[in-house]
């Protein structure tokens, strides 16, 4: 009998555990190739938010994002064309949307804020 407890309480832990790590946001990386149109923080390059999104949204700055094409990738970057000048954005970021896997905002940043869905913006694994 208590073998047969004992396995309970593994197995209800390591559900558990699975469930935890599922829900955890994960460092959001959105699959971009040369010539997708996302929205980037439009404030230059001076900003440190390089907020990017697969739906209109503000910037964590509070400034809306504006439209542009992916002109090329580059490892982890994303390098656009904003305003007339070439701009490069982490494609993964500090932050994340906290919507969860279902979420198609793809909503990454390098500051705290809100994403495209409204919902806070969770620190990124």
């Amino acid at each position: 009998m208590k073998k047969l407890v004992s396995c309970l309480a593994v197995i209800f832990l390591m559900s558990l555990a699975t469930v935890v790590f599922a829900a955890a946001p994960e460092s959001q990386k959105p699959a971009l190739k040369v010539g997708d149109t996302v929205y980037v923080c439009g404030c230059g390059s001076s900003c440190p938010c390089k907020s990017m999104s697969m739906k209109p949204a503000k910037c964590t700055c509070n400034k809306e994002m504006v439209p542009s094409k992916v002109l090329r990738i580059e490892g982890d970057n994303a390098i656009f064309k904003v305003k007339g000048e070439e701009e490069t954005f982490p494609m993964t970021g500090k932050y994340v949307c906290g919507c969860g896997a279902g979420c198609d905002c793809n909503y990454v940043s390098q500051s705290p804020g809100k994403c495209a869905c409204g919902k806070e913006l969770v620190p990124a694994k």
